[in-house]
């Protein structure tokens, strides 16, 4: 589907696009079929990788994905972003998402501890009003008995 062809409907970025961003990919073209999803586009560091790049956006165009260049290409486009790295990992998107436009979601799925999500939780959101929010809100969320 056309970038501009959206209007209220999800345009969903996968910051990450290892096993588990090629799973959520799949699913959310499942939706985007059904009309809830208008775009899917990913960007992982390994579209950077001369070796590893070429096979990854085969893989994406092959999907129906598109595969940005860079997370500020992907931060354009899309309303909800996914961040599905390693953990080891999760600052490091977490930076490069500082650029997010206001309104847009930015979920965390990472394994990191809570110790890492709330700066991660901070970076993405500027002045975090609570650790609780983006980043942060898998973190706690994940540590609440209450929501076991």
């Amino acid at each position: 589907m056309a970038a501009d062809d959206t209007g209220a409907r999800l345009r969903i970025g996968l910051v990450g696009y290892g096993e588990v961003g090629k799973i959520l990919a799949a699913a959310l073209l499942e939706r985007a079929n059904e009309g809830g999803v208008a775009w899917v586009g990913t960007y992982d560091i390994l579209l950077g990788d001369a070796g590893a790049a070429p096979a990854m956006r085969a893989h994406a165009a092959a999907a129906g994905i598109r595969a940005c260049s860079s997370t500020a290409e992907l931060l354009a486009t899309a309303n909800v972003v996914i961040s599905a790295v390693t953990a080891s990992q999760t600052l490091a998107a977490a930076e490069a998402a500082r650029s997010i436009r206001p309104g847009t979601w930015f979920v965390d799925l990472n394994s990191a501890s809570p110790g890492t999500k709330t700066p991660a939780s901070r970076r993405v959101d500027g002045a975090a009003e609570t650790p609780e929010k983006a980043a942060g809100a898998s973190a706690a969320a994940s540590h609440d008995p209450a929501r076991a």
